[in-house]
């Protein structure tokens, strides 16, 4: 089976189900699926299915750009975008991802967002504030990304291009490795291949230490299961004398210790758990990734190029190269850039070609062209003869928003025809503002009411010991600690309190104010619904047609307004404040803010309890050691009478 053989058969089969809208092609030894629609917009051809990677696709992937496409997979010219957008300047790899594009960009001092439409299968950038004022003006520094999200009719490309990253074969670490007396119970070790994250990981011993040829022989086995063998059977990364042996196509990276190199015991500890530590990988952040004053020798892809210094002399090291078989090259961040205007020839060096991903090249001056930025206009109006100019389509005159949302016809004269503005009070909405106040107010009646109405069971509940807890279930648990909390507040003074005041605030009219809640349709209910609301919508409606500034002062005046005192009244009960807080605060703070875990007076009087529970503890310590030392005197005594007693004793006998 070959290549071709496949390609044949997957074509056959895709006509069957597709017809000739997808074609079945080859390209640099990998199989290509391609749309053939006639240069339409908006078609998606996706690949799904596990066994989709048997053949080397991708499953889920699709001719649609999504977030996750790479800039290099939009024909990204080299492997670096570098731009300005309104002087802000932008810098990508080609393996960075499309989302992570946009959401610099958005996010970004810019002042542009760019969008994309999967149904028009194009790419959008607009300014995020309106008016003829605000502009976009984009340069292109580095590479062809903006040619390739808007057209090539709209920008040119850049002066210059960049190669992908290049790397030499050895990521170096300590001499010899770890050294021979390093031992670990378990450890682990970080690296970046390819932009991807991975972890090498001792499983934890107990009894049992990791030698120095347990973990070496362990990694080498990991990094071949991890990264393959090539064709010739060599791990293209593997583990040799305290160095990593690269193959060509993988850029590996370790991450800078934060650990102070100069503090040997700190990097003893931290040797113990971190095996990149301990290799001498991320002392100084080690990779294959070329840097300027790495040789020229030791880098890959850059056999038979004639590369030449600033004097014109042969190169020694990367960041001595200015020309490279004649064309104008500089070395920077790890990469190659080619510099220069119009069409450049690679043809004549596959090396070159390798390095910049094409045969010819074509730079330019990275500037927009005429029609690639639609300039804003200003919003124009006229208010009663007034000409009205906004940068935004919505604005406000006179207390009324208006938005404009197109232009105003025209009569047979070719004038614009007038449009009457008016305006309404939307009662609808106040009336549904009014009815959830009452049924807010309500809810929290029934909550609260609810608490200082309990019963008191938790005087037949006492808290659980350890020891009761193990022979219950969790459920069981759950409820006994639930029955544990009833009745804790009945009847609470502050809580009573809270909801006098605020029946005194709702029931009462506000001085100065010509209305009171009951003369808008909110009145309380009977006795036994313990001063719940009822809202009478007729009546509501009724007062905000005939007097609605009225029912606005009702709530909003400054000094009596029933939104201010309520306010005032919730606050002095609940506010949560250092310097001001609320009575409930006061008593017993606020679960998990740390402001008022420790100040308030429960816990004073816990922490009174424990006090005075050391202070017995250290009394009954003191004590038993008192008795003790007495009982053991006395032990003492008792013990030399019965031996004098014995003496005597004998002696009588013995004279007898």
């Amino acid at each position: 089976m070959t290549l071709d053989t496949v390609r044949d058969e997957l074509q056959a089969q895709v006509k069957k189900a597709f017809g000739d809208y997808i074609t079945v092609g080859t390209k640099d030894g990998k199989l290509e699926f391609s749309l053939n629609v006639g240069g339409q917009t908006g078609h998606e051809l996706r690949i799904t299915g596990a066994d989709a990677a048997k053949i080397g696709f991708t499953p889920g992937a699709s001719t649609l750009i999504g977030g996750s496409t790479k800039l290099s997979e939009l024909g990204l010219a080299g492997d670096r975008a570098v731009f300005t957008i309104n002087g802000t300047r932008f810098s990508f790899d080609g393996s960075a991802t499309v989302s992570e594009m946009v959401n610099k960009i958005n996010t970004s001092d810019a002042g542009v967002r760019i969008l994309y439409s999967s149904l028009s299968d194009t790419f959008r950038m607009e300014a995020t504030a309106t008016g003829a004022q605000h502009g976009i003006d984009i340069s292109q520094l580095e590479g062809n990304l903006f040619n390739k999200l808007f057209g090539d009719g709209k920008f040119s490309a850049a002066g210059s291009v960049a190669a992908k990253t290049l790397t030499t074969g050895t990521v170096a670490g300590k001499a010899g490795g770890v050294a021979d007396t390093y031992t670990t119970k378990g450890a682990s070790l970080s690296m970046t291949v390819n932009g991807a994250s991975y972890t090498f990981k001792l499983p934890e011993k107990t009894n049992t230490t990791y030698s120095k040829s347990d973990i070496e022989a362990a990694f080498g086995t990991w990094l071949t299961a991890t990264f393959g063998q090539s064709e010739g059977g060599v791990s293209n990364i593997s583990y040799s004398g305290g160095n990593l042996v690269v193959a060509e196509g993988y850029e590996v990276r370790f991450a800078q210790t934060k650990t102070d190199t100069e503090d040997a015991k700190a990097m003893a500890a931290a040797e113990a758990t971190d095996l990149a530590l301990a290799f001498g990988f991320s002392t100084r952040a080690s990779s294959n990734v070329a840097g300027a004053d790495t040789l020229l020798a030791d880098v890959r892809g850059l056999n038979g190029l004639d590369m030449r210094d600033a004097d014109g002399n042969a190169a020694v090291k990367l960041g001595d190269i200015r020309s490279i078989n004649g064309h104008a090259v500089t070395f920077s961040d790890g990469k190659l850039v080619l510099s220069g205007a119009g069409a450049i020839d690679l043809s004549d060096s596959a090396a070159l070609q390798a390095i910049f991903g094409g045969a010819s090249l074509t730079l330019g001056s990275g500037s927009m062209q005429g029609g690639a930025v639609k300039a804003g206009t200003e919003a124009r109006i006229s208010v009663n003869g007034t000409d009205v100019f906004r940068s935004s389509n919505v604005f406000t005159i006179d207390g009324v928003t208006m938005e404009l949302t197109k232009l105003s016809g025209t009569n047979a004269s070719g004038d614009y025809v007038e449009t009457v503005v008016s305006s309404a009070r939307d009662t609808e909405k106040i009336v549904e503002a009014f009815k959830t106040l009452v049924q807010d107010y309500n809810t929290m009646l029934d909550k609260l009411n609810g608490y200082v109405g309990a019963e008191s069971n938790y005087r037949k509940y006492a808290p659980l010991t350890s020891e009761q807890k193990k022979e219950m279930s969790e459920k069981e648990i759950e409820l006994w600690e639930q029955k544990a909390k009833e009745g804790l507040v009945r009847n609470d003074s502050i809580i009573s309190d809270f909801l006098a005041q605020m029946r005194n605030t709702l029931y009462s009219k506000p001085s100065g104010s010509s209305l009171a809640l009951y003369n808008v349709g909110v009145e309380t209910k009977g006795w036994e619904d313990k001063g719940k609301l009822s809202l009478d919508e007729s009546a509501l409606r009724n007062a905000l047609s005939t007097d609605p500034e009225a029912v606005k002062r009702l709530f909003i005046d400054s000094a009596e307004g029933l939104a201010g005192k309520i306010t005032s009244i919730s606050n002095a009960t609940a506010k949560i404040s250092v310097g001001t807080p609320g009575t409930l605060v006061k008593l017993a703070g606020v679960e998990g803010w740390s402001a008022t875990a420790k100040n308030n007076a429960l816990y004073d009087q816990i922490r009174s309890i424990e006090d005075r529970l050391k202070d017995l503890q250290t009394k009954y310590s003191r004590e038993e050691s008192r008795y003790t030392s007495q009982f053991s005197y006395m032990e003492k005594i008792l013990a030399s009478y019965n031996t004098q007693s014995s003496m005597v004793s004998q002696y009588f006998t013995s004279g007898q």
